[in-house]
C-alpha cells in the first residue's frame, strides 16, 4: 500500500466524520441551546501530510474516450463496468460522467494548480501544505462519492484562491440533477494561515458550506444555500463582507475565533447566527427569518453596529457577553427582541419595536440603556426578571407621560428600572 493511500485510508474518514456533526441551531423561546458545533476530534495540528502524488484523472473530452495517465485510475463511463467496489448509490442520477474538463479522484494535490471551465472531484480531495489551488472566474466545482463511498469534498491544508467575480461566479455544488443538502461535504480549511479567500462564490447543497479550524479565511460576496450549516468557523481570524446565507438550519457558527463581518444577509435559516467564546464585529448586516434566534450568542466579546434582526423567532439573545449594541433595528420578531443574561452590555441608539413579546428582557447582570427607542412591543418595553437596577436614561418609550411609561415596564421582581430622565420624543437614529 502506498504511503498516500494509507493516508486516506485512516486520515479522510476522521475529517468526513467530524464534519457530519452538524449544529442544528436553537429555536425560539427563553433558553440558549447547546447543540453541538460542526466539529470533532481532529488529528493534531501537525499530523503531517502524506508526501504521495495527487490522484489526478485525466480531462474527460467531450467524445467520451479516456485514456488513463500512468498509474491513475479514470472515471468510467456512464454504464461501463469498474474494477472498484461500490457503495450503492441512490437512484438520483449524476450530472456528469464525460463533461469535465478535470477531474480528480480521492488523492493529494502536491503541486500549485489552477482550475478553469467544469471540475470533478470524486471523494476527499486535499491541497498539501506547501501548494496554492486558484480556481477561475465562472468555474463550476461539482462533488460526488468516490467508488469507495467517500464523500466529496475538498480540504485545504496549503492555500485556496477562488476570485470569480460578479458576472462569472464561482460554483461549488453537488454532481447530482436533483441535489439535496449534505450530498457533498464542503469547502474545510485546516490548520492554514495563508490568507484563504473566497470571493464571489456560491456554494449548494453541502454538509457545511465552508469550515475553518485554526486558520486566516476571508469570504467576499460569497452565498451559501440549502446546506446544514452555512460556514462554521473554530480557532479562526475570519473576514466576511458581504454575500449572504439561506435556507440552512444554522447560517454561521463560530466557536473561540475572532470574526468581523459586514453587509451580511442571513435569512430563512433555523438560527442565523451563533456565537460561542471568541469575538463578533457584526456591522451594516440583515438577520431575517429565522425559524429559532437572529443572533445567539455566548461568552462572547461584540460589537454589534447598524444591523437589523426582524422576523425571527427572538432577535438576538445574549449569554455572559460583553461589549456593544448601537445603531441597530430589532423589529417585529416573533418573541422578545433582545434577552440578556449575565450580559451588561451597553445599548445605545437603537430602535426596538413592535416585537410580539417583550421589547428587552433582562433576566440577570444589568447593563445600561440610552437614547434607543422601544415602543409598541406586544408585551412591554423592558422586563428584569433579575435583583439588579437597569440603568435606563435618555430613552423614548412611545410615550412622554410617565404613568403610561412606567406602565411599560416591568421590574417587580426586585431590580429596578431607572428611566428618568427620559425622552419627550423620539430620536433621530
Amino acid at each position: 500500500m502506498t504511503s498516500a493511500a494509507l493516508f486516506f485510508r485512516t486520515f479522510c474518514p476522521v475529517v468526513c466524520c467530524f464534519l457530519l456533526l452538524v449544529y442544528p441551531g436553537g429555536v425560539g423561546g427563553s433558553s440558549f441551546r447547546n447543540e453541538q458545533p460542526p466539529f470533532g476530534n481532529l488529528p493534531p495540528r501537525d499530523a503531517a501530510v502524506s508526501s504521495g502524488s495527487a490522484q489526478v484523472l485525466p480531462a474527460l473530452p467531450s467524445s467520451g474516450e479516456v485514456t488513463a495517465a500512468a498509474g491513475v485510475e479514470p472515471l468510467p463511463r456512464r454504464g461501463a463496468p469498474s474494477s472498484s467496489p461500490r457503495t450503492p448509490r441512490s437512484p438520483r442520477t449524476s450530472r456528469f460522467t464525460t463533461r469535465a474538463d478535470s477531474a480528480y479522484r480521492t488523492g493529494i494535490l502536491a503541486e500549485d494548480t489552477t482550475w478553469r471551465g467544469q471540475v470533478l472531484v470524486e471523494g476527499a480531495l486535499t491541497v498539501a501544505p506547501s501548494v496554492t489551488l486558484v480556481i477561475a472566474p465562472g468555474t463550476t466545482v461539482r462533488f460526488r462519492p468516490s467508488p469507495e463511498g467517500n464523500i466529496g469534498m475538498l480540504l485545504i491544508r496549503g492555500r485556496l484562491q477562488a476570485t470569480g467575480t460578479s458576472d462569472q461566479p464561482i460554483v461549488f455544488a453537488s454532481d447530482e440533477i436533483n441535489p439535496t443538502a449534505g450530498d457533498w461535504q464542503g469547502i474545510l480549511i485546516l490548520d492554514s494561515s495563508k490568507k484563504n479567500l473566497l470571493e464571489w462564490c456560491r456554494i449548494e447543497g453541502a454538509v457545511a458550506g465552508v469550515a475553518a479550524e485554526f486558520s486566516d479565511v476571508s469570504l467576499r460576496q460569497t452565498s451559501v444555500s440549502r446546506s446544514r450549516t452555512g460556514v462554521a468557523f473554530r480557532s479562526s481570524t475570519v473576514v466576511v463582507s458581504g454575500g449572504g446565507i439561506t435556507e440552512c438550519p444554522t447560517g454561521l457558527f463560530s466557536r473561540d475565533g475572532d470574526t468581523d463581518l459586514s453587509g451580511g444577509i442571513f435569512s430563512g435559516n433555523g438560527v442565523g447566527i451563533a456565537v460561542t467564546g471568541g469575538s463578533l464585529y457584526l456591522s451594516a448586516s440583515q438577520v431575517t427569518g429565522s425559524t429559532g434566534n437572529g443572533l445567539q450568542a455566548t461568552g462572547a466579546r461584540l460589537r454589534l453596529e447598524g444591523n437589523r434582526f426582524s422576523g425571527n423567532g427572538t432577535g438576538v439573545m445574549l449569554a455572559g457577553c460583553r461589549g456593544d449594541l448601537v445603531g441597530s433595528r430589532i423589529e417585529s420578531n416573533r418573541g422578545m427582541g433582545l434577552e440578556l443574561l449575565d450580559s451588561p452590555l451597553g445599548i445605545t441608539g437603537n430602535r426596538i419595536s413592535g416585537n410580539g413579546a417583550v421589547g428587552v428582557m433582562v433576566r440577570s447582570g444589568g447593563g445600561t440603556l440610552w437614547d434607543n427607542t422601544l415602543e409598541k412591543n406586544g408585551e412591554g418595553e423592558l422586563t428584569v426578571a433579575g435583583t439588579e437596577d437597569i440603568a435606563a436614561p435618555a430613552n423614548w418609550w412611545g410615550s412622554g407621560d410617565p404613568v403610561r411609561i412606567r406602565e411599560r415596564i416591568r421590574d417587580a421582581a426586585g431590580g429596578r428600572v431607572l428611566f428618568t430622565p427620559y425622552l419627550e420624543s423620539p430620536p433621530s437614529l
